[in-house]
């Protein structure tokens, strides 16, 4: 396990897993974070690892192909989190999203949320 606040990443042994979507993360430090991504990259050459700066957040993509998007603390967008992950978005085929989200809904007991229609 690696803890962000009070969340968790579980890190499975075996094959990597790649989750279709991406994580939210939030951490304090821009240009520290940053930095840190730029002194590993030479390192990770010949992997998956990537990173990009956006206006409001930094995409990191892992060694395996996992997608993280790290926002700085924001109190309107993500409450009192200064330190965690405030959401996990799905990719999802076209016309599954209705039955992902009753699973999503069942199985980790909070209400999921789309940017595009979704009729419950």
């Amino acid at each position: 396990m690696v803890n962000v606040g009070r969340s968790q990443f579980h890190l499975p042994s075996g094959d990597a897993q790649i989750l279709r979507g991406h994580t939210g993360i939030v951490i304090s430090g821009r240009q520290a974070l940053l930095d840190r991504l730029a002194s590993v990259a030479k390192k990770l050459d010949g992997t998956a690892f990537s990173f990009s700066e956006h206006n409001d957040y930094v995409e990191a993509t892992c060694p395996w192909g996992n997608r993280v998007r790290c926002y700085e603390p924001d109190a309107a967008r993500f409450g009192r989190i200064t330190l965690g992950i405030p959401y996990v978005e799905f990719d999802v085929p076209v016309g599954t999203a209705q039955g992902f989200a009753r699973s999503i809904q069942r199985s980790w007991g909070c209400p999921p949320s789309s940017r595009t229609a979704m009729v419950p």
